[in-house]
């Protein structure tokens, strides 16, 4: 099912932005992939993302828990902002970002799918605020 959270930022001025949030049962131990990009499988699970390579056009949006079986829910961001795993290469604010391998994000390079667009600087390893939104890339 979908869910739309209304998120309010207090500042300067009031925004208000959407969160979409899928939920599908976990297909394998998802427990070590919070954060990371994962991909919805035909709506009938969440599994990891493995490679760009073969996986393009599959990433869904970023698991927010960490089930650690088939028989739980995994919580998958699908739009809108939330924390996200930087890759080795890392990436700074307002790139926007790929996965190349094993759910973690870096800067997107061409003919491949972007996963968000950075809201922080990020180095390897770091959660920071990411804007979810997939989409592929032209070839």
């Amino acid at each position: 099912p979908r869910h739309l959270v209304p998120l309010v930022a207090m500042g300067p001025h009031i925004e208000n932005k959407a969160i979409r949030i899928e939920s599908a049962l976990a297909n394998a131990d998802l427990s070590a992939l919070q954060y990371s990009a994962v991909k919805l499988i035909s709506d009938s699970g969440v599994g990891e993302y493995a490679s760009q390579a073969t996986d393009t056009g599959l990433v869904s949006g970023i698991l927010l828990n960490a089930p650690d079986g088939v028989t739980k829910i995994a919580l998958v961001c699908t739009a809108g902002p939330c924390p996200a795993v930087a890759g080795a290469a890392g990436y700074v604010c307002a790139t926007e970002l790929m996965v190349p391998t094993s759910g973690a994000l870096i800067a997107a390079t061409a003919a491949k799918v972007v996963i968000a667009q950075a809201l922080e600087t990020a180095t390897n390893g770091q959660t920071r605020m990411v804007r979810v939104a997939p989409r592929q890339l032209a070839a």
